[in-house]
């Protein structure tokens, strides 16, 4: 299904570039590109898996991996649409209540996974033309990942009886998000055919921000908890809303 979607988003794109007026830069149209957009992990388990503060690794970063393909289909603007991935680990904080109802909370450790399609719009400013100065890019992007438990339960938690719990099962679950952003940068064209950018980036994603829910009493051995989701979403927007870019690229044909 997404080889499918890919493919028809590709077919829209060829044809919207090939019937419009524009010849291109020096009458070539499509650039194909690697961006790498990166953010800071001060707080939180980043792709490592390690925790900034236990490691005092400061320089750590998250990362999303973009190749994409682009259309100049005007003078001042193209379209795009490309891969997306991200990988990383999270806690998530699971409240947890014992054989007399004491309310025990947890941090556990999940593994991140995230493959997902991007499609964008970028305006050129100014006296720039594609693909080369000041410009502003718009996306959407949609994020379809699993997250695995990788902790180790301890002996109290499995005298519990939670060592069944789907939450700290080894099987990956899956899950969506789909997010937008805007991007500010420039393009720096070399040769008439290498394309370095850089640009910083700001958006929010349709979710992650609710952590953690609460069921009651006589719900606490239920298998359809949802904090190790909802944690997994707002790792995905906690690397998501800023963004540091730099890509590589070439015009071709």
């Amino acid at each position: 299904m997404k080889n499918k979607i890919t493919l028809v988003f590709l077919g829209m794109l060829l044809a919207f570039a090939g019937h419009t007026q524009n010849t291109g830069y020096m009458g070539k149209h499509f650039i194909i590109s690697m961006d790498a957009s990166f953010s800071p992990a001060y707080s939180r388990p980043n792709f490592y898996g390690h925790s900034v503060v236990d490691n005092a690794d400061y320089f750590a970063f998250n990362c999303f991996l973009n190749p994409t393909i682009e259309a100049i289909v005007w003078k001042k603007g193209s379209v795009g649409l490309g891969y997306n991935h991200f990988s990383s680990y999270y806690n998530a904080e699971i409240y947890l209540t014992d054989d007399v109802f004491s309310t025990l909370d947890y941090n556990f450790l999940y593994h991140l996974k995230s493959h997902g399609f991007t499609l964008f719009y970028k305006q050129y400013v100014g006296d720039n033309i594609a693909p080369l100065g000041h410009y502003f890019k718009f996306y959407v992007d949609g994020l379809f990942f699993n997250y695995q438990f990788t902790d180790e339960l301890s002996q109290e938690i499995i005298d519990l009886g939670y060592d069944t719990d789907s939450r700290f099962s080894r099987t990956p679950h899956n899950g969506n998000l789909f997010g937008v952003k805007v991007e500010y940068g420039y393009d720096f064209l070399f040769w008439d055919c290498l394309k370095i950018s850089s640009g910083l980036s700001i958006g929010t994603t349709f979710g992650g921000y609710k952590e953690t829910f609460f069921s009651d009493f006589s719900d606490v051995f239920s298998s359809n908890r949802t904090e190790p989701l909802e944690y997994a979403k707002t790792r995905i927007l906690g690397a998501y809303w800023i963004g540091m870019k730099l890509g590589i690229g070439l015009l071709t044909i």
